[in-house]
């Protein structure tokens, strides 16, 4: 199974909705276990190290995961299921930075004003910090109102190329 096949953005949603169910929305530390498991298992799936797992059990330069495959970084994966600060200003700004080829922030939010106003702001970080380097950019939010994530795919541009 080839990666750059299937880390697409309904998959990563998909991972989230499989992650992050009804029953531990509110349960910070079951919602982390949650995500950690189910994001390891599929970087696994497709041969990738993880980082943090036993071996490495330290977050890779602050960031929650980071998948590895033959010592090059392939993905760098931010997950704040309690976004008491702004997770763009903090968090998506630091994932424009490294140098992976899928940067994912995956959040909550259930305002659509607030949601259009991260997506926009997430899209300038990028636009203003352009990479010659193709890249895919996803940000997925939680919204509880639907019990499900919106998924939003940005270029290396910051041009939003898909949603969900």
């Amino acid at each position: 199974m080839a990666g750059k096949d299937v880390i697409d953005l309904r998959t990563i949603a998909r991972l989230c909705e499989r992650a992050i169910t009804k029953d531990v929305w509110y349960n910070d530390s079951e919602c982390t276990k949650r995500f950690k498991l189910e994001f390891s298992k599929f970087a696994e799936e497709l041969g990738y190290q993880v980082q943090p797992d036993q071996q490495n059990p330290k977050e890779f330069l602050t960031i929650d995961m980071v998948w590895w495959s033959n010592g090059r970084l392939v993905a760098a994966i931010e997950h704040e299921n309690v976004p008491i600060s702004d997770p763009i200003a903090d968090e998506w700004k630091k994932l424009v930075y490294v140098d992976a080829d899928y940067r994912i922030l995956i959040s909550y939010c259930s305002q659509a004003n607030l949601r259009e106003d991260w997506l926009r702001r997430a899209s300038e970080i990028i636009s203003k910090n352009p990479r010659v380097k193709e890249a895919h950019f996803y940000l997925l939010l939680g919204d509880e109102t639907l019990w499900g994530f919106r998924g939003y795919e940005l270029d290396n541009s910051g041009r939003l190329i898909d949603q969900i």
